[in-house]
């Protein structure tokens, strides 16, 4: 290969007219760009000084998660969420059972529980006793469902945004990372998300192989292999 060739090429690619009066007094940055632009072009004309690396990294948009390989796919998945759930998206056991136990009431319905239970007055007192929490909401069984809601709402909700903060932050850098070409592999996610939820105080948090899993499940995300030219 000659670089003159292609350079010629690249006049007849891009409709330059190289007789053109305006080419006569190309700009410093311009210059700079074309002598990169040289040194390329003739690394490329000599391959014998290339060097070639193969890497593996994790990027965006793979379809090994969107299309369909059936039930397989499905179990994984399924096998995978219960996984998960048993570490880094459970709080502790007695929260399981507690979510079982309310699993008949609605998030909004606790959530108007309480702000009746726990309404106040001028002097900060609760207005409300049981019995005429018990009249306006007679599907409650006992008055201990009122701390249990507050303590479900408070342990499940906060740790549920907790998760989700973290889970935009390690998106938010592995996007980033790939905008660069910088390779990303598993250990950086888990570093990543170790790191952000240490920053929004979850620090039972695992990153475990279970969550890296379903992060990239949910971002459709999978290795593929890039090569790096090396002069």
């Amino acid at each position: 290969m000659k670089p003159s060739k292609i350079i010629y090429c690249l006049t007849n690619i891009m409709n330059i007219n190289l007789n053109d009066d305006s080419l006569n007094e190309p700009s410093q940055e311009e210059r700079e760009v074309a002598e990169h632009l040289a040194e390329v072009i003739i690394s490329i004309c000599n391959p014998r000084r290339l060097k070639y690396e193969d890497e593996l990294t994790l990027d965006i948009y793979c379809k090994q998660y969107s299309n369909g390989n059936g039930e397989k796919e499905e179990e994984e998945e399924e096998e995978s969420s219960e996984s998960e759930s048993r570490s880094d998206y459970e709080v502790e056991d007695d929260l399981k059972k507690e979510q079982h136990d309310l699993s008949n009431f609605p998030l909004e319905f606790m959530q108007r529980v309480l702000d009746y239970a726990y309404d106040e007055d001028k002097s900060g007192k609760r207005r409300r006793t049981w019995k005429p929490v018990k009249h306006r909401f007679r599907t409650l069984p006992n008055e201990n469902y009122v701390s249990r809601f507050k303590k479900y709402l408070e342990n499940s909700g906060t740790r549920r945004q907790k998760l989700q903060e973290i889970d935009k932050s390690v998106y938010q850098k592995l996007v980033y990372a790939r905008e660069q070409y910088l390779p990303v592999h598993d250990i950086d996610i888990q570093c990543w998300a170790l790191k952000s939820a240490r920053e929004v105080g979850c620090n039972d948090f695992q990153a475990s192989d279970s969550w890296i899993h379903n992060f990239k499940a949910r971002h459709s995300i999978c290795s593929r292999r890039i090569t790096n030219i090396i002069n």
